[in-house]
């Protein structure tokens, strides 16, 4: 094994070049924005986010809220990232995101808050954490499937006033 050695290039060590040339070959250097790693305000920092739920919204978002919950300190805990690790590190499942309430929860999400991606998007907008109980759309509905009691109602939204 070979081992270099280093040492600090004084102004005097550095290769004469015109300032010229120096200028010339001067570029800006940007890093795609998946590589961009900067941390926001940690107001995440005490939960551990389950993603499981989310079954239907496309990966790439999940991998979006996954990737802005670490951003701002919180663990995420997803199907294929070995999420047990997660947990054990920073303790057990605060929120779990689900699409309708009536999914099936894990062992370790059992005593978890159900809570909707609207929830966290809304966290994630006013960068704090917000009571989940203070919006109808930050607690998911009980079925996506719709209501027994209301299986003859039809709504219409026209966007007229």
């Amino acid at each position: 094994a070979r081992r270099l050695q280093t040492r600090a290039m004084t102004p005097t060590d550095a290769p004469a070049r015109p300032a010229r040339a120096f200028a010339a070959t001067t570029t800006t250097m940007t890093s795609p924005a998946s590589l961009v790693v900067e941390f926001g305000e940690p107001f995440l920092h005490s939960c551990v986010i389950s993603l499981r739920g989310l079954t239907s919204v496309p990966r790439a978002t999940v991998s979006e809220l996954a990737k802005a919950i670490a951003h701002h300190g919180g663990a995420v805990v997803m199907d294929d990232d070995g999420g047990d690790a997660a947990v054990a590190v920073r303790g057990e499942v605060t929120h779990v995101a689900v699409e309708d309430a009536s999914a099936t929860l894990g062992d370790a999400e059992r005593n978890a808050r159900v809570v909707s991606a609207e929830w966290i998007r809304a966290c994630l907008s006013a960068k704090t954490l917000l009571d989940v109980d203070s919006n109808v759309l930050y607690v998911p509905p009980r079925s996506v499937a719709g209501l027994e009691a209301f299986k003859d109602c039809m709504v219409c939204v026209t966007g007229y006033n």
